[in-house]
């Protein structure tokens, strides 16, 4: 049975990260596969309390 080359190597992620505002956002690449995924987070809670 043969095996593809790539599948053997191990993942190569880039991952971008923007910590501005009220999300943060992340997004990754899988450089190997093209693969993409993002997330957006809020950042704000809900009830803030006093400072």
């Amino acid at each position: 049975m043969a095996m593809d080359a790539s599948a053997a190597l191990p993942a190569d992620w880039k991952v971008g990260v923007d910590i501005g505002g009220t999300f943060i956002d992340f997004c990754a690449l899988e450089t190997r596969s093209d693969r993409v995924a993002s997330l957006k987070v809020l950042t704000t809670p809900d009830e803030p309390g006093p400072c």
